[in-house]
């Protein structure tokens, strides 16, 4: 049976009428911080610089499987996800 081992989502500037990727929670490109955290909680391991801001879930029994989603440090909006299992 085939699965999806790794996913990358990434927010691309002149893509119209592109596939529509939604996570678990309803969580796609373009959501807002607060809907991510009201979906999956803080995040464990957060990164927030000046450009970026990074945040990362992992599974309980593997530090490798795992979701991060990366945010516009500007606008505070979703710009790309990554799963991976």
């Amino acid at each position: 049976m085939p699965f999806v081992r790794y996913l990358k989502i990434l927010f691309e500037y002149d893509i119209e009428d592109g596939l529509t990727v939604i996570f678990p929670g309803g969580i796609q490109i373009g959501s807002t911080k607060d809907e991510v955290i009201a979906a999956y909680g803080e995040a464990e391991d957060p990164y927030e610089g000046d450009y970026l801001h990074m945040y990362t879930w992992y599974d309980p029994n593997s530090y490798y499987n795992g979701c991060e989603i990366d945010f516009d440090a500007e606008t505070g909006l979703v710009n790309s996800m990554y799963m991976d299992k």
